[in-house]
């Protein structure tokens, strides 16, 4: 599968793609693909890498889509490397965020690169995702309805099997875990940024009752919904203080 090879470098040095030889200089982030492979570098403990398959980037599609340029308005030539010039104090957030969590790091660099260039990274996304576009756009339209896999495959019109092998080709993961972990962060967003009831929490989130909610909750957060919510008052309590 091909995937999206984001290169943190503090130092110059050099990368091998398709037979030819590229430069990149220092302090950069370098984004090309997953055949690319780094020859050359004047300090390798300078150089982080790390790729992104068409699973990790579907996962941050819906969370970056709002500043997207729209896919039918973009014509635009994708290069075999990217480099983006970066001053050390933001290849150090890189760095960081790179070693706390690799989907937090995505969705900052991308967002970064975004800024930077909307119409080419835009259209990298795109490429990346393409493949299964309706697949994924129906998956973002329906994942929080109160829909079993089962009645999830029958909607888009695939037999189960299908549909998961499907699913876990294009998310990595397989529906049911996915399923469980979107409805549960978004239920985490709406209990730490709202007043809703949980009962109403756990409906608009998918699960068919305040019971089976608390339940998942617990066994994912491990702690209640109301927990949750307690601790995420008192955070935002001391933070506002600050």
């Amino acid at each position: 599968m091909s995937a999206i090879k984001f290169i943190i470098s503090k130092n110059s040095g050099q990368l091998s793609l398709n037979g030819k030889t590229y430069t990149f200089p220092e302090n950069c982030l370098v984004i090309t693909n997953d055949e690319a492979i780094i020859v050359e570098s004047i300090l390798k403990n300078q150089l982080l890498s790390v790729d992104f398959d068409s699973s990790s980037l579907h996962k941050v599609y819906p969370e970056i889509i709002n500043l997207l340029i729209h896919q039918e308005k973009i014509t635009y030539s994708i290069e075999p490397i990217r480099i983006i010039r970066a001053e050390r104090n933001v290849l150090d957030v890189f760095t960081y965020l790179l070693q706390l969590s690799e989907d937090n790091f995505l969705h900052f660099a991308y967002t970064y690169c975004l800024g930077l260039d909307n119409v080419y990274f835009s259209s990298l996304l795109y490429k990346y995702i393409s493949g299964n576009k309706d697949f994924c756009s129906f998956i973002e339209n329906h994942f929080m309805r109160q829909w079993s896999v089962v009645r999830l495959a029958q909607e888009f019109d695939l037999p189960v099997r299908k549909f998961n092998e499907l699913f876990l080709c294009t998310y990595g993961q397989t529906a049911k875990r996915w399923l469980l972990e979107r409805r549960i962060k978004h239920a985490k967003k709406l209990l730490s940024t709202t007043s809703m009831r949980v009962i109403d929490i756990a409906i608009e989130c998918g699960f068919s009752s305040h019971a089976h909610f608390t339940d998942r909750f617990r066994r994912y957060i491990n702690c209640s919904p109301k927990q949750f919510r307690n601790r995420s008052l008192q955070i935002n309590s001391y933070n506002t203080r600050e």
